[in-house]
């Protein structure tokens, strides 16, 4: 065995020599033995594990129970830096360690420095940050706050009833721009809107009230100020029961609260008439509407009033004149009677009276003398045919029998109408094959149609005569038409010829009364058709009237 000693304390203080550290070294082995270098007094002795002269470092017990390859520690206000050095490859927990001992101080001055740098970096990038992001916040929200104004501008305008004018940065090509466009279409589509609503309710002639779910009134338009006399500042906040009498008043809060409560209505909905009582305490009839509507959970009641004063003056006014009507209708019915019957009695005494003196005086009746009792008679027969028209002129529209209920066909109608005349074989009359598939109510229409129909036989001038009748659908409405080829009317007499006691021949050419056109046409009238006449003298004439399919009196 060859054994070789070397002085180790000799060798390190050799080692230290020659390297000459800047910083406090020591140099440690597994068992603790370890050296210290200062570079300003040099080495110190080796201090061996088993006879320390001074007690060790701290990190000197850390170093052999750790197995780190490199380590820091920090004492006080030193870092100690530890690097582990195998020097037996057989024995891995042999090994030889230099630790560096340095103050925190000088080692972290760099990154102290560096520090120092970040935070002043990093807060003049807070700071230019913050300011851009002020920047930033102002260019964005300077236009919300223009916007916010404007619409407090906006409801100053409004109350001032100024137009509105916006100021808004509707020239951006931005999503600021299009937000300004689209908020100025909405703000001045809802200002119009508004507009609109607030001229219909201050311009209506009817008086609108908004009130609350307690009765209190929220609004009163100018015409309520005008019909109830009061100005809107006097009536609002006040209960809406001030607006009436008794006993509405006494009733009112409990119908709301009944109302409120169970939802059954009495006038929200339906409308009724009521009354009403002025600032000055009269009272006035009115046509009441009330109807409901809720805005975020709270009930709102607008009531629309209409004063129908005037109309329920109008009302009893037409209701004298019908009853006056009425009593005048049944005395001229009373007298319609009494002058056909109690005219005619005479007349008939005197026809014959005329016979009687014909028969007794036959043998000295010259030819004038005939000639008068014949013209006497016929003026008897012309007297009893005028008061039987007016008779029966007086009763159209009022008058009716079975005949006006009585359904028939409007070719059967025709053909007896022409029975009843009995047109001369000279005439020809032709109805139109339409008749045939038509059903109409017998009277008063066959009387009109007579009367049409023999007139124009009447009053034809020549040898041969025709009269077509027709009719066509229209609507609700029949619309006739009797056409003849006579004398026809001239111009200026056709809107006389449906006046009473109106012909246009002398009634010595011509028998009648004057009162067939006059019955016709108030017979149209009161069933509510129109009648037209189209004629030219000599080319005979057109009556055409409308007729109602389901007969009914206007």
């Amino acid at each position: 065995m060859i054994v070789v000693n070397a002085n180790y304390e000799t060798l390190l203080h050799r080692q230290f020599n020659t390297i000459e550290p800047n910083k406090e070294t020591f140099i440690v082995n597994h068992s603790g033995d370890y050296m210290y270098y200062d570079p300003s007094s040099g080495t110190s002795p080796l201090e061996f594990h088993s006879d320390y002269k001074m007690p060790p470092p701290e990190f000197i017990t850390k170093i052999i129970d750790h197995d780190a390859e490199e380590e820091a520690f920090t004492e006080n206000d030193h870092i100690d830096y530890f690097v582990r050095l195998t020097t037996d490859q057989n024995n891995k927990d042999a090994f030889l360690g230099v630790v560096l001992k340095v103050a925190k101080d000088k080692l972290l001055a760099g990154a102290y420095e560096t520090r120092r740098h970040m935070i002043i970096i990093s807060l003049s990038l807070i700071i230019i940050t913050l300011m851009g992001t002020y920047g930033l916040a102002l260019w964005f929200t300077q236009p919300l706050q223009l916007m916010t104004r404007e619409i407090l501008n906006t409801e100053e305008h409004k109350k001032e009833k100024e137009k509105i004018t916006l100021k808004l940065p509707v020239h951006r090509t931005d999503e600021i721009g299009d937000l300004a466009r689209a908020f100025e279409r909405l703000t001045l589509a809802l200002v119009e809107s508004e507009a609109k609503a607030r001229g219909i309710v201050e311009n209506v002639n009817d008086t609108i009230i908004n009130i609350d779910e307690t009765g209190k009134i929220e609004m009163l338009n100018p015409a309520g100020e005008r019909i109830f006399g009061y100005k809107a500042t006097e009536v609002l906040g006040k209960n809406i029961k001030t607006l009436m009498p008794e006993p509405y008043q006494s009733e009112h809060d409990q119908y709301i609260k009944n109302y409120v409560q169970t939802g059954k209505k009495k006038i929200i909905g339906i409308g009724r008439e009521v009354e009403a009582k002025r600032k000055d305490g009269s009272i006035f009839p009115m046509e009441l509407s009330v109807s409901e509507v809720r805005f975020g959970g709270q009930r709102l009641f607008t009531a629309i009033i209409r004063d129908i004063t005037d109309r329920k003056k109008d009302e009893a006014e037409r209701e004298r004149l019908i009853r006056e009507l009425e009593v005048s209708n049944k005395e001229l019915d009373n007298f319609a009677y009494v002058a056909s019957h109690d005219l005619k009695a005479p007349l008939r005494v005197i026809d014959n009276a005329s016979k009687w003196l014909e028969e007794d005086l036959a043998e000295h009746l010259d030819e004038d003398t005939q000639e008068s009792l014949d013209l006497l008679r016929n003026r008897v027969g012309r007297m009893e045919k005028l008061l039987d028209d007016l008779l029966e002129y007086s009763r159209i529209g009022r008058a009716s029998d079975d005949r006006f209920k009585e359904q028939i066909n409007g070719s059967v109608l025709i053909t007896n109408i022409l029975e009843l005349l009995s047109p001369p074989e000279n005439f020809t009359v032709s109805i139109a094959p339409k008749m045939q598939s038509i059903i109409v109510n017998r009277m008063p229409l066959q009387q009109i149609l007579l009367n049409l129909i023999s007139n124009a036989i009447k009053h034809h001038d020549k040898d041969d005569g025709r009269i077509i009748v027709s009719v066509e659908e229209k609507g609700d409405d029949f619309v006739f038409t009797v056409k003849d080829n006579g004398p026809g009317i001239p111009e200026e007499f056709q809107e006389q010829v449906f006046k009473m006691f109106q012909t246009l021949k002398p009634r010595d050419q011509v028998e009648g009364s004057g009162m067939g056109l006059a019955m016709v046409y108030k017979n149209i009238e009161i069933y509510g058709g129109k009648i037209t006449l189209k004629s030219k003298e000599g080319q005979g004439c057109t009556f055409r009237f409308t007729w109602p399919k389901h007969q009914q009196l206007h």
